[in-house]
């Protein structure tokens, strides 16, 4: 659910009337309930009145009382430079404390959230929230130091999504100069203003119409909310687990289906946990405000029922393996439901992903051996599997830079950029290439072999072509380089 915080009936006028609005409450704020005209987009507009506090009342209302999962703060603004006309609508960016800029003592801004589609291309602005109209020239100077709109409502809103965990947007209209004539400007062209921001309002939230679909039913749902294509991640790196320590062929049909079924429930559970987890953040990321917990289409309890599935799985299949399996089974459930919490403290989390998918040929390689000798063939397998999976993860994570900066989240595009991070994935991938020859020098020598590692040494370069939008050098390509390179030692002939 969205809702909306206009400060006057007058500024939402324009959007309820375009939105067929009907009125659901007058107490404490009048509130009106909208479907979005041919989509499922629904949400309430709270018509808070005039000021921080009221307007901060009314963002707390529509998060606790209506499960708003992001708020809109629309409205009328003046300018405070040049390069903002009235009558333009602008995206804020950032909201400051005007009062506090008018001491001459600025604090720290929030930052808004990233916007796509229409809302993207509005002019970027920053905000400042005063408690007191400005129309004089000595106080719209202090403001367009750090501003370039000033208006009475947003900074209140925006620290009640930030307290209740919310994503936070702001939609300007520019109504005046905030000069002397501002009072005159505002009556003359609030309605005209307000109509532009109810325009750009329906069709940026057109974006998110289909966020909550609900044409899928619940089966496809939970294949959706797991990812079950990206299994391919871990499968092949089983297999070759399980090659290694059968001494370099299959011997048990049985066993590989447990050492299968192992894999699968653990990365049900580890996805399952990581979603559940991170629900929040994925509401602020324009990228993943559309899953399944975000949106509402898929239950918390279902999810946690999703979660014990998958921990069940894992169990009884090791349980069914026997011997060390039984032993060591709760020793990778520790990284499993650890490494969400990692984003919120390192930018180093991304070797925590990296780290969940190691494991996979170890507990393979155990499962075929019944033993836990050091082998260097396994560990060469292993070094291989988490420096790919986290070098490709780090890449995952530049889609996210801009989102993870508003957000607090860290990461390695954060903390070091986007140069910085591509220097340590490619450093990472360096390191995977020497295992996956390390691996075909200890092979029969198989052309087959040679020709899946050169097949992955050609894909890892293809991740980092700029050419290659990041979405597809993640999946499909990492994929498939990942699947070349678990290959190696099983078509290399590795004993």
């Amino acid at each position: 659910m969205i809702g909306l915080v206009f400060a006057t009936q007058r500024e939402a006028a324009p959007f309820l009337a375009a939105v067929g609005a009907s009125e659901a409450a007058s107490v404490p704020v009048p509130l009106f309930a909208f479907r979005l005209p041919e989509s499922e987009l629904r949400g309430v507009v709270a018509v808070s009145g005039i000021g921080t506090e009221k307007a901060a009342a009314a963002a707390e209302m529509l998060i606790r009382d209506h499960g708003a999962r992001m708020i809109v703060s629309p409205g009328i603004c003046g300018s405070l430079v040049d390069g903002v006309g009235v009558g333009s609508v602008v995206r804020v960016t950032e909201a400051h404390d005007g009062d506090a800029l008018l001491r001459e003592s600025p604090g720290k801004a929030l930052a808004c959230a990233p916007v796509r589609g229409p809302w993207a291309s509005l002019r970027p602005a920053r905000l400042a929230t005063v408690t007191e109209a400005v129309f004089e020239a000595r106080r719209r100077q202090l403001l367009a130091r750090h501003a370039d709109v000033v208006e009475m409502e947003a900074l209140a809103v925006a620290r009640a999504c930030s307290a209740g965990g919310v994503r936070f947007v702001a939609i300007k209209g520019v109504s005046d100069l905030a000069d002397h004539d501002g009072k005159n400007h505002i009556e003359a062209n609030i309605d005209s203003v307000s109509e532009a921001v109810a325009r750009t309002l329906v069709d940026g939230l057109a974006e998110f119409a289909n966020a909550g679909d609900d044409s899928l039913g619940l089966v496809g749902k939970l294949l959706r909310y797991t990812k079950i294509e990206h299994t391919v991640f871990s499968l092949p790196f089983l297999f070759a687990g399980a090659w290694l320590g059968w001494g370099g062929e299959f011997r048990s049909v049985r066993v590989l289906v447990l050492v299968l079924a192992a894999g699968a429930g653990a990365r049900v559970l580890g996805m399952s946990v990581n979603r559940i987890f991170d629900r929040h953040l994925d509401a602020l990321n324009p990228r993943t405000m559309r899953r399944e917990l975000p949106t509402g289409s898929l239950s918390l309890g279902t999810a946690w029922g999703v979660s014990a599935a998958g921990l069940a799985v894992y169990l009884v299949a090791c349980v069914l393996l026997g011997g060390w399996c039984v032993r060591l089974a709760p020793l990778p459930l520790v990284p499993l439901v650890t490494y969400p919490f990692l984003k919120r403290f390192t930018p180093l989390c991304h070797f925590g992903v990296g780290s969940v998918l190691a494991i996979a040929p170890l507990g393979a390689y155990v499962a075929a051996s019944q033993s836990v000798a050091y082998d260097s063939r396994v560990a060469w397998l292993t070094a291989l599997t988490f420096c790919w999976l986290t070098g490709s993860d780090i890449i995952y994570s530049l889609m996210d830079r801009e989102s993870d900066l508003a957000t607090g989240v860290h990461s390695l595009p954060v903390a070091l950029g986007e140069r910085g991070a591509l220097r340590v994935s490619g450093a990472l991938h360096c390191v995977a290439v020497v295992a996956i020859f390390r691996l075909l020098f200890t092979s029969a020598g198989n052309p087959a072999g040679w020709t899946a590692g050169f097949a992955a040494t050609v894909g890892f370069g293809l991740l980092y072509v700029p050419r290659i939008p990041v979405p597809v050098r993640f999946f499909p390509i990492s994929a498939l380089v990942g699947v070349a390179s678990a290959l190696t030692p099983i078509l290399g002939g590795v004993r």
